[in-house]
């Protein structure tokens, strides 16, 4: 309680007395007014109206026990033009608690800023365990800072096969994984249906064009792909392979690309009329050739690499004798890198 101290002709703050009128007066050129009143010594304290206080300050309001020294709460309002903030609301019992971002514009961001590489946590009130994340109606929209990807993660209570989903298109709905059964999962449209979608991979590719040879000299075709250093691959594959010189055949190996290798074995089988000269190799520079190419043949692939330095793999493509003919590699042809466990 603010009183006049007659010994100093001043004013002293003093303990008050329960039950007394604890409202803070004031009287400013003939116009009295007051605010706030205390109805217990020192502990609540009870407004009636709106309380406005006005500050520029770096801590406008801090809380704690060592007052401005790392409070419990802070207000910052120092931030030159400053039109945003948040407003907590309150509500009965069961319609949630909320932090509400308040702002001069229209559509306003909240960040959650930890200190240093702290991480933000959700725990029940207790500690001991994770939060629940939910959202009745909506989907959250992740995106990074850099806007390069933005993904949806969706829980739909309706939605088949017990409901869990995650949507990579949001907008468009037409792409998801979703949980088939305990320890499967499956690829979806991402609108409920169970219509699965596609998935394609790194690994995979196939010539949109075909290729052609009329030199004999190995050269790279457009059947590469880009291995990473240490894993290791399943090779699979389907060759469309003719010459229009029967017997000036076709040859291949696995050399065009940059990466070097641990381990390689890769093997031809095929199906039409041919005669066979190398069909395995455990290089990459090993050729594996037909002596001749009667119409056109499928040639199978199987193999496995275990990579050393990352790069490129790429299939080389030739006649093999060249005398007038020209090889061709169809389009759709294909080769497949699969990476696979080594145990």
């Amino acid at each position: 309680m603010l009183s006049r101290n007659a010994a100093n002709n001043g004013y002293a703050w003093q303990a008050p007395v329960a039950g007394a009128d604890l409202s803070v007066q004031y009287n400013n050129d003939g116009v009295a007014g007051g605010f706030g009143s205390w109805d217990d010594i020192g502990n609540t304290l009870s407004i009636t109206g709106n309380e406005i206080l006005t500050s520029a300050s770096a801590s406008a309001l801090s809380v704690g026990p060592n007052g401005d020294t790392n409070p419990v709460l802070r207000v910052v309002a120092n931030v030159a033009s400053a039109a945003t903030g948040v407003a907590v609301i309150g509500r009965a019992a069961g319609g949630k608690a909320a932090i509400r971002v308040i702002t001069s514009g229209t559509n306003e961001d909240l960040a959650l800023e930890p200190a240093g590489t702290g991480k933000i946590v959700l725990q029940n009130a207790a500690e001991n365990a994770d939060a629940t994340l939910s959202w009745p109606n909506f989907g959250w929209t992740l995106t990074p800072l850099n806007n390069a990807i933005a993904f949806n993660v969706q829980l739909a209570t309706t939605s088949f096969l017990n409901g869990n989903y995650v949507s990579l298109d949001y907008a468009n709905g037409d792409c998801s994984i979703y949980r088939v059964a305990p320890k499967v999962m499956a690829l979806g449209p991402g609108n409920n249906s169970a219509v699965t979608s596609w998935l394609q991979t790194a690994g995979e590719c196939a010539l949109a064009s075909a290729f052609t040879d009329a030199t004999g000299t190995l050269t790279a075709t457009n059947l590469s792909r880009t291995l990473i250093a240490g894993r290791s691959y399943l090779i699979e594959g389907y060759l469309i392979v003719s010459n229009s010189t029967a017997a000036d055949g076709s040859q291949f190996n696995f050399n065009g690309g940059n990466c070097t290798i641990s381990t390689f074995d890769v093997a031809f089988t095929t199906e039409g009329s041919v005669v066979a000269g190398t069909l395995a190799s455990t290089t990459l520079a090993g050729v594996l050739n037909y002596t001749t190419n009667t119409g056109t043949d499928r040639v199978f692939v199987k193999g496995y690499i275990k990579v050393a330095n990352g790069g490129t793999v790429t299939l080389n493509a030739a006649t093999n004798t060249h005398v007038s003919g020209t090889m061709t590699l169809a389009a759709g042809s294909w080769l497949k890198f699969t990476d696979v466990n080594n145990l």
